[in-house]
């Protein structure tokens, strides 16, 4: 007859029970602290439902990357409100910039149109907006310019920025 030595171990919040029989070990781990886990499917379950209750994602609302040629259209004959980001490829700045645009967009979804335009390709912006440094950023409201801001800004300066200039997409507190 086999004889069962049991023996209890805790290391690191951990109790370890070990019965020794015959030439068989049998081991089981039993926690002595709370130890919360979730298996794969209950994190994306919650990542998806987390997904679910926020804002329309930036897909959504995004900048949109315009040129000369559809600028008169777009901009200046909006029934809307237009925020333009005048951009360069190789501006840094300007690189930082584009996801806050996206996100400008999101923000203030249908009251707000955003477009990108690249000053390198349609340079006569440069000269017609007086755009001394990039990124520059304009805003238009019944086809004039409104307001115009040089430099990089963060998420708080884009909306102070905004609804200083254009009163009706002031965000109610």
């Amino acid at each position: 007859m086999a004889a069962f030595i049991p023996t209890t171990t805790t290391i690191n919040g951990l109790a370890s029970n070990t019965k020794l029989s015959g030439s068989k070990v049998q081991s089981s781990f039993k926690s002595t602290k709370p130890v919360f886990t979730t298996s794969r499917s209950s994190r994306s379950t919650a990542r998806s439902s987390f997904k679910s209750t926020t804002k329309p994602s930036m897909a959504a609302f995004k900048s949109t990357e315009i040129d000369d040629d559809k600028f008169d259209e777009l901009v200046l004959k909006s029934s809307t409100p237009v925020l333009v980001d005048f951009y360069a490829v190789w501006c840094g700045p300007c690189k930082l910039m584009a996801p806050l645009m996206d996100w400008a967009a999101s923000e203030y979804g249908d009251k707000l149109k955003v477009y990108k335009i690249d000053t390198e390709k349609n340079p006569r912006f440069v000269k017609e907006y007086k755009i001394y440094g990039l990124p520059t950023m304009t805003l238009f409201e019944n086809g004039k310019s409104v307001a115009q801001v040089e430099g990089a800004l963060p998420k708080k300066g884009i909306s102070e920025f905004i609804e200083k200039n254009i009163p009706s997409l002031a965000k109610s507190s």
